[in-house]
């Protein structure tokens, strides 16, 4: 089977959007994540919540896999693609 013109192009550009998109956001989160974790684990005395480094850890851990969890058991964070929408509208489809 002979592809279309452009689609090793399409494909190219979508992988490395996808590259760009996902560097740019690791980029743009991590110094405010670092942040917010020094902001917590640092002394009052320096404006911070004082709960020390392996406590910010173990709560931010809970924090992560909560939200995990949460994400897995609802699958909320999953796009319908369009056979799994036609497959539920026919499930749902009740002849009289």
């Amino acid at each position: 089977m002979i592809p279309a013109p452009g689609t090793e192009r399409n494909r190219l550009v979508a992988t490395t959007a996808g590259l760009f998109l996902g560097g740019l956001a690791y980029v743009l989160t991590r110094p405010l994540g670092a942040s917010f974790a020094d902001w917590m684990s640092m002394p009052r005395e320096r404006g911070g919540l004082d709960w020390g480094d392996g406590r910010v850890s173990i709560v931010l851990f809970v924090v992560i896999a909560a939200f995990v969890a949460y994400l897995a058991t609802t699958r909320r964070d999953v796009q319908p693609t369009a056979d799994r929408a036609d497959a539920a509208d026919s499930a749902a489809f009740v002849p009289t």
